[in-house]
């Protein structure tokens, strides 16, 4: 097998991220490098609508910085997939960011809507659980991303995606009229329901939702999670008890972002959206009869490679050479 290496850089509301990979047997992917940078266009899009120009020139010096690391793994263009999640979507002067980026960096962004978002987070998870697919298949699942400014769900039945929800709140998003460190999240529950419960007739006892056995949670707020609190299976996924990650989620319901990243051993920026994303994950477990929680070790990074390797380019636009 010749040897290739491809690059997805993944611009969210509240980081910029680049895993770098390695084509493997079957059209899969194997990560050998990855960067994580803290740009938090949410925080201006959120509030403004808009991405201000200290925030765009800070991402576009931050891509710069990720062609450099490309150019140093001899990755060209044509294989570097750039994707944009809710904060560039919602952005008024999109147009203008994506222009910006290119004409600095080379690097042309591909804006995906919600389903398609939903679409490539699903193909990640459904090929890092591989293992247990075939249980999946049999029992309604459910897979979520909780991230900073939309939460995705998608209800799985024997392999298909049955129904797929995205929400505009998020770890950011909720917590955008907060400060971090007050701990004070008690608003959330209350929120989440008022703008879900209707929609997705949670509170239906005969209803799908009360039926899902299954609950798959993307992000890293739920690795941070398994980490402290689950059980690694395989290099790709690790599982955690449903009342094991209620009491974790439970015991820092009231912690600040400085007393998480302490007691957690975690960075700042890790700490500041993890108790809101892990209370959105705990409002839709309690709603599920699921026992245990799945974490993948994916993201819809992942997806974004198998989507390349499989051809899907050509009807997505992700992937297609630039």
């Amino acid at each position: 097998m010749i040897r290739r290496l491809a690059a997805v850089i993944d611009i969210g509301a509240s980081a910029m991220r680049l895993v770098i990979a390695e084509n493997g047997a079957g059209g899969t992917w194997k990560r050998i490098d990855s960067a994580v940078k803290p740009v938090s266009l949410g925080r201006d899009v959120f509030r403004s609508g808009r991405i201000s120009r200290e925030t765009g020139l800070r991402a576009i010096e931050i891509l710069a910085g990720f062609r450099e690391l490309l150019a140093g793994w001899d990755i060209p263009p044509e294989d570097t997939q750039v994707i944009a999640t809710s904060a560039v979507r919602e952005a008024k002067n999109q147009a203008a960011f994506t222009g910006r980026v290119f004409t600095h960096t080379a690097l042309r962004i591909h804006v995906l809507d919600e389903i398609e978002a939903n679409r490539l987070t699903c193909l990640a998870v459904q090929h890092a659980v591989r293992g247990i697919r075939s249980a999946m298949q049999e029992s309604d699942s459910l897979i979520i991303e909780a991230g900073a400014g939309t939460t995705n769900i998608s209800i799985l039945c024997r392999k298909k995606i049955e129904n797929s929800y995205s929400f505009h709140f998020g770890a950011l998003r909720m917590g955008k009229y907060l400060d971090p460190d007050s701990g004070d999240y008690s608003h959330i529950e209350g929120d989440l329901g008022r703008m879900t419960d209707a929609k997705l007739n949670m509170n239906d006892p005969g209803g799908r939702f009360s039926r899902l056995k299954y609950f798959a949670a993307v992000g890293r707020p739920m690795r941070i999670a398994a980490e402290k609190a689950g059980t690694k299976i395989r290099e790709n996924y690790a599982l955690i008890s449903r009342k094991n990650f209620l009491d974790f989620a439970a015991g820092l319901q009231n912690r600040s972002a400085d007393e998480c990243a302490r007691e957690l051993q975690i960075t700042y920026y890790e700490a500041e959206g993890l108790v809101p994303s892990l209370l959105i994950y705990k409002y839709f477990l309690e709603k599920t009869r699921a026992a245990k929680v799945l974490v993948p070790n994916v993201s819809i990074r992942e997806g974004v490679l198998l989507n390349f390797a499989s051809g899907g380019a050509q009807s997505t636009g992700v992937g297609k050479k630039l």
